[in-house]
């Protein structure tokens, strides 16, 4: 009993912890806002080309689509829907890894907000969390990014020569992707979710700070995951209504289909982008900064 009660103490103390960690994340945003925004008006901007890009790219190819259409339709069903899929998801993940040195700069602004050498960043800072998000993403996602690229190279090649067959085979890839590299990639995410601030604050290595920010999660996943899920709930009802009200007014005005389909919605989603990935890096900063000081680096994290 004594161990259980122990055991409750120790959880209701993280669970305040994270709230205050977003409490005090929303002053420190509010306080310095132009420069924790400044660095990802670049993963917002890379977004926002690819999104405007893969729309114009999917009414080329079907251009008997109704243009309001692509705004939700494009983005569900089999062969016809799943190549928009994959496109979305692609743009998620670019602007995943360019905001890997929005993140670096971020834990030095949460750090030392007046120290100068926050506006600097030089071209191997900037190579160097490139790489560190694109490696995370890799660890994190190659079994939903498996089975999205062999859903889409198998499953729709055996739809269009074998269809009894090639269905079967489809929604067992698309199981296997959604079923097992979900999860999976949420689990595994949450884990590497401090890979940046771990290399940014103590210089360490890739492999060191993938093992440092295991280190630093451990016990808390499904409490991050609760943090991070309030974050993205909040982000995904503001765009979807935002994209809502826009393709009503498409609907409605015929001639505002163009710019509301290519333009209005992309820089929409591009700003929401802008807004909300400071509140992630502060989150990620404040973290590390709580959880390093009980957790000193073992061994296996050493620099």
């Amino acid at each position: 009993m004594a161990a259980l009660a122990e055991s409750e103490t120790g959880s209701i103390s993280e669970a305040v912890r994270i709230r205050e960690i977003l409490r005090q994340g929303m002053r420190i945003y509010r306080s310095d806002f132009l420069s924790l925004v400044a660095p990802f008006l670049l993963p917002s901007m890379g977004r926002l080309l690819w999104t405007i890009a893969q729309r114009l790219f999917i009414h080329s190819r079907h251009p008997g689509w109704p243009q309001a259409g692509i705004l939700v339709n494009a983005d569900w069903g089999l062969s016809i829907y799943w190549s928009a899929m994959v496109l979305t998801c692609a743009g998620l993940l670019v602007y995943f890894i360019l905001a890997g040195p929005a993140l670096a700069l971020t834990s030095l602004v949460v750090a030392a907000p007046m120290s100068s050498e926050n506006s600097a960043m030089s071209s191997n800072f900037s190579i160097r969390y490139l790489g560190l998000q694109l490696l995370s993403a890799l660890r994190a996602w190659w079994v939903f990014i498996a089975g999205m690229l062999g859903t889409v190279i198998i499953g729709a090649t055996l739809l269009d020569s074998n269809p009894d067959q090639g269905l079967a085979v489809w929604y067992a890839l698309d199981a296997v992707t959604f079923l097992v590299g979900l999860p999976v990639g949420v689990w595994l995410s949450l884990r590497y979710f401090l890979v940046i601030p771990s290399a940014c604050r103590e210089g360490m290595r890739s492999k060191a700070a993938f093992s440092r920010s295991s280190q630093l999660t451990s016990g808390i996943k499904l409490r991050l995951l609760a943090a991070i899920s309030a974050l993205l709930a909040l982000r995904w009802a503001l765009g979807f209504l935002a994209c809502w009200s826009l393709e009503w007014i498409a609907l409605a005005n015929p001639r505002a289909v163009n710019a509301s389909t290519f333009l209005l919605v992309p820089f929409t989603i591009c700003l929401l982008d802008c807004l909300f990935g400071p509140m992630w890096a502060i989150a990620a900063a404040l973290l590390y900064a709580k959880r390093s000081i009980s957790a000193p680096p073992s061994n296996g994290t050493n620099p």
